[in-house]
């Protein structure tokens, strides 16, 4: 009886570690984390960038002349990829994923605005090569 309860715990506890698991997110995870994209408008002094991390980070600098650098988390959110910005400001990006990860798309519109350089909704950023 003992040996039942053991393994009905033991089965229990490993359907729960594997529901937890963020299979979600593995598929975009590979398509945009290491990768760094360059939006299509010039930035303040050259390219305005944002590079991301497999494990849901990123960081951006809209051009080399630019004092701030933002970074955050990022997740996937009603099919977007959605940046959460964790410099201290309440600032929010969205971005539809085109081209299996090689450009984003800024969804103006219901984003934050960036700091110094003006992004409209639609405009791309492509994977740099």
């Amino acid at each position: 009886m003992k040996k039942i309860i053991a393994l009905i715990l033991t089965l229990g506890l490993t359907v729960m570690v594997l529901a937890s698991c963020k299979t979600d997110y593995d598929p975009v995870a590979k398509a945009i984390g290491g990768k760094t994209y360059v939006c299509e408008k010039e930035g303040l002094g050259g390219d305005f960038e944002i590079s991301f991390t497999a494990d849901n980070r990123y960081s951006y600098r809209e051009g080399p002349s630019s004092s701030y650098k933002g970074y955050g988390i990022w997740t996937m959110q009603d099919g977007l990829l959605l940046m959460k910005d964790r410099s201290g400001y309440s600032l929010v990006f969205r971005f539809a994923i085109e081209n299996d990860g090689d450009t984003l798309v800024y969804q103006g519109a219901i984003s934050s605005d960036f700091w110094y350089v003006k992004i409209e909704d639609g405009t791309k950023f492509n994977a740099k090569k």
